[in-house]
């Protein structure tokens, strides 16, 4: 039993190994490559990227006035419609005002003449 037992261990250990080592032998090795330019190809690189990026900011603050103006050009036409339609609804209030005083106007008057009618035969 002792000898079963150590030729098991054995025999484990003898596949762990191999399947390690083939898993090594298949794995490819990073590799990084330098490529050493010139002083003004250095600069140049640096230079367009800089240009590149100053392009890119000033995209982003291009695109941020654009939307402003056009929420600010959206909010005076709506300020400037609303101030038609509260105008308007001013005018009809102050309308509907001066039909109810004409017309209160006319009662008093048609009251009056009703008066002076009644009193006219005595």
């Amino acid at each position: 039993m002792k000898k079963l037992t150590a030729c098991i261990f054995i025999i484990i250990g003898l596949i762990s190994t191999q399947v390690s080592a083939e898993g090594i032998q298949n794995k490819t090795i990073e590799r990084i490559t330098v490529n050493y330019k010139s002083p003004f190809d250095y600069a140049l690189y640096q230079y367009t990227t800089e240009i590149l990026m100053q392009f890119k900011l000033e995209i982003a603050a291009d695109i941020y006035k654009q939307a402003r103006a056009g929420s600010n050009q959206m909010a005076h036409s709506i300020a400037k419609q609303f101030n038609v339609s509260q105008q308007s609804a001013s005018n009809r209030h102050d309308a509907n005002k001066h039909n109810q005083y004409q017309s209160v106007a006319n009662r008093k008057h048609h009251d009056n003449a009703i008066t002076i009618s009644s009193a006219a035969p005595l």
